[in-house]
């Protein structure tokens, strides 16, 4: 898990695949409050990704996740180290949007991309943690 204090404002968390490689994949969850609807707000993101040239990005569908439909965008990308791959689920929830991101190599794509998706399915927003278990009397 990512040391908290080198988080940007909206970054909850964030983890890296501890591997002893140049670029490893990684994978984190933003928090942003959006003053707008989901349409609006995803169309926004597209065309931010569209207006950088060094981007290719296909919409994948919609991703069933604990707090209901999440929209799936896949980015590639170059970087120092190689073609690099983005996945972003974004869900949009009562006025804000969760926006989960997992980066790799382009090659190690293959490799991870079904445990990218497990995570991004796993993702339930709640107010409080006791409501996210089956068995509250764990606590």
């Amino acid at each position: 898990m990512s040391n908290p204090t080198h988080l940007e404002d909206g970054l909850k968390i964030g983890f890296v695949q501890s591997q002893r490689k140049i670029f490893t994949p990684a994978i984190s969850l933003y928090i942003e409050k959006i003053p707008c609807d989901e349409k609006t707000y995803l169309n926004a993101v597209l065309k931010n990704h569209r207006s950088d040239i060094t981007k290719s990005i296909r919409e994948l569908g919609l991703l069933q996740t604990k707090s209901g439909k999440s929209h799936l965008l896949q980015i590639d990308t170059k970087s120092n180290w190689g073609k690099i791959r983005i996945l972003q689920s974004i869900l949009v929830k009562e006025g804000y949007a969760y926006i989960q991101t997992a980066t790799c190599l382009r090659e190690d794509f293959l490799k991870i991309n079904q445990e990218l998706l497990k995570s991004f399915q796993s993702l339930c927003v709640a107010d409080d943690l006791p409501s996210t278990l089956e068995n509250h009397e764990e606590l």
